[in-house]
C-alpha cells in the first residue's frame, strides 16, 4: 500500500525508545556493566539517534548492603521497571544467584542472615500489594531477586527481544594465573557461588532459559560481551527501524524532524494511561468518519446525526441540521478532562490504519513556539506543498515573508486546496499572541478559512470556557 509521506514522517517521528532492563548480580558483574556503560551503550545509541530512536538501558544497581536498610521497594521497583522496558532485556549470568533465602534460614542463628531473611520478606510483601502476587508462590519462596527478574521479563512479559549471556566459568582460571593464595581467595569470593544450593539454582536456572529457546550467548571477557550485544542490539534496531530516507527527512538535524519529534513525544504523554470506553470508541469511530471524508469525495453525503448525538457526551460539537459532515469537528471539555488523550490516541489508531490519508498533527502544549499559530499554518503548508508539489519543505517557504502574518495566513489558505488533508489542531486555548497579533484575536479564527475546501478536514480540541469555543460555535461549518 502506498504510503503519505505525512504518514512516514509520523512512523519515525513517534519511534519509541529501545529501553532493555539490564539484569545480572552486582559484585561479580560490576566491570561488566561499567564496560556496557562506558563503550558499549553510547555506541548504540549514536546508532539509534541516526535512526530517529534513543538506547535507554535501564540500569538499577542496588547492592547488598540494601539488605541492611529500611527499603522494602527494591523488588518492587525492579519488577515495576521490567515491564516498563518490555520486551526488552539483557541479562548477564555467572556463577552467583544473588541474595536470596537459604531453604535452612531458619534454623540459622546468624544475625546479619536474620536481617536478609526480614529484608526480603518485606520485599516480597511490598511487590506482592503492588500486583506481583505471583512472587508469593511456594516455588519462588528461595528465589533470588535475580531469578524473580528472569521470571518477570521471561516468562510474564513479552519476550521479543531478550537475550542472555552466561559468562564461561573458565574466566576465572584466567584471572587468577598470576595470583598469590590471599588474592585468588579474594577473587573466589567476589565470583564464586554463594553456596551449594545457590550453585545447584543457578544451573537449573540457566536449563530454564536454555530449554525455553531464548537467545543464549557466552563470552569470557568484557570486550567479547560488549561485541555480542552490540552485534545482538544493532539487529534488534534494524528489525524495529530501518534508516530514515532521505525524502522523509533529510536529517534527523533538521527543524523539520525536530519539530515533528516534539509533538510526538507531547502525544506519547497523552497516552500513557488511556482505557476507551463504549463513548470513547463511539467517539473513534465519528473522528474516523469525519476523517475520511475527503477520501470518499466529495459527493458522498452522510447525516452528522451521530455528531450531533455525541454532543451530548460533553467532547464532541458539531453543527445542528447539516446533510453531510462539518468540516470542522471539536472536541470539547474542560482542562484535565480528556481531551487531549482522546485526540492523540485517536490519531495514532487513525495514522496507521490509514497511511494513504495526509494527516498532520499539531500539539500547541509541545513547546514554546507551538503555541504560535503561525506554527502551524506553517507547519500545514510545507507538509501540504511536499505531499503535493513535491517541493523541498527545507526551502520551499524561503521566498515568503515569514514575519508578516498575512503572508503566512494567504500561503496557508491556498496549500489547503493542493489535496484531501486532515489537520489536527490540540488545545486551541494555549494559543499565545504572535507577531503583535493578541491571543485572544487569535482566538478568533480569522486565520482560518471562511469556507474550507471540500477535502480538508479539521479537528481540533478546546475548552468549552475559552473563547475560541464561542467562534468555533458560531461557524456555519
Amino acid at each position: 500500500m502506498e504510503r503519505r509521506l505525512a504518514s512516514m514522517r509520523y512512523e519515525i517521528a513517534s519511534r519509541d525508545a529501545i529501553t532493555p532492563f539490564v539484569c545480572s548480580t552486582f559484585k561479580d558483574f560490576s566491570k561488566e556493566r561499567n564496560y556496557l556503560a562506558a563503550v558499549v551503550f553510547p555506541r548504540l545509541q549514536e546508532r539509534c539517534q541516526e535512526r530517529g530512536t534513543r538506547f535507554s538501558p535501564v540500569d538499577l544497581r542496588w547492592n547488598e548492603e540494601s539488605c541492611n536498610t529500611n527499603d522494602t521497594k527494591v523488588l518492587q521497583q525492579c519488577l515495576d521497571a521490567i515491564k516498563e522496558c518490555s520486551p526488552f532485556f539483557i541479562c548477564l549470568l555467572g556463577e552467583r544467584y544473588g541474595v536470596h533465602r537459604p531453604p535452612d534460614a531458619m534454623s540459622h542463628s546468624d544475625e546479619t542472615l536474620q536481617t536478609t531473611v526480614d529484608w526480603l520478606d518485606k520485599n516480597f510483601e511490598m511487590a506482592a500489594a503492588c500486583g506481583n502476587e505471583w512472587v508469593l508462590d511456594n516455588e519462588n519462596k528461595h528465589c533470588s531477586l535475580t531469578e524473580l527478574e528472569i521470571i518477570k521479563a521471561s516468562f510474564r512479559e513479552r519476550t521479543d527481544h531478550c537475550y542472555f549471556y552466561f559468562r564461561d566459568p573458565g574466566h576465572l582460571e584466567e584471572q587468577s594465573v598470576d595470583l598469590n593464595t590471599s588474592q585468588r581467595a579474594m577473587l573466589m569470593e567476589i565470583y564464586e557461588s554463594e553456596s551449594e544450593f545457590a550453585a545447584r539454582k543457578v544451573r537449573e536456572l540457566k536449563q530454564q532459559i536454555i530449554d525455553t529457546d531464548l537467545p543464549v550467548q557466552h563470552f569470557r571477557t568484557v570486550e567479547e560481551l560488549g561485541h555480542l550485544i552490540l552485534k545482538d542490539w544493532l539487529l534488534v534496531l534494524d528489525s524495529l527501524y530501518p534508516p530514515i530516507e532521505k525524502k522523509v527527512f533529510a536529517s534527523i538535524h533538521n527543524a523539520d524532524f525536530r519539530e515533528w519529534s516534539a509533538h510526538e513525544s507531547f502525544a506519547k504523554t497523552r497516552r500513557k494511561v488511556f482505557v476507551e470506553t463504549d463513548f470513547i470508541r463511539m467517539t473513534f469511530d465519528t473522528l474516523t468518519r469525519h476523517a475520511q471524508y475527503p477520501s470518499r469525495g466529495p459527493n458522498s453525503r452522510e447525516s452528522s446525526s451521530s455528531l450531533t448525538k455525541i454532543n451530548e457526551g460533553t467532547f464532541l460539537t458539531s453543527v445542528l441540521g447539516m446533510e453531510t459532515f462539518p468540516s470542522i469537528v471539536a472536541l470539547v471539555g474542560e482542562r484535565g478532562g480528556g481531551a487531549s488523550a482522546i485526540l492523540s490516541n485517536w490519531l495514532k489508531k487513525f495514522i496507521r490504519d490509514h497511511p494513504r490519508i495526509v494527516v498532520i498533527s499539531h500539539y500547541a502544549e509541545s513547546g514554546q513556539r507551538s503555541a504560535e499559530i503561525t506554527s502551524f499554518m506553517r507547519r500545514c503548508t510545507s507538509e501540504l506543498r511536499s505531499e503535493y508539489r513535491g517541493l523541498n519543505p527545507i526551502i520551499q517557504l524561503d521566498f515568503l515573508d515569514l514575519t508578516d502574518f498575512d503572508t503566512i495566513t494567504e500561503a496557508f489558505h491556498a496549500s489547503l486546496s493542493l489535496g484531501p488533508c486532515v489537520l489536527a489542531l490540540d488545545g486551541l486555548y494555549h494559543l499565545t499572541a504572535c507577531q503583535d497579533i493578541a491571543a485572544h484575536v487569535i482566538k478568533q479564527l480569522s486565520w482560518l478559512p471562511i469556507n474550507i475546501p471540500p477535502a480538508c478536514r479539521v479537528v481540533v480540541s478546546t475548552t468549552r470556557s475559552d473563547i475560541s469555543y464561542k467562534y468555533l460555535s458560531s461557524r456555519s461549518d
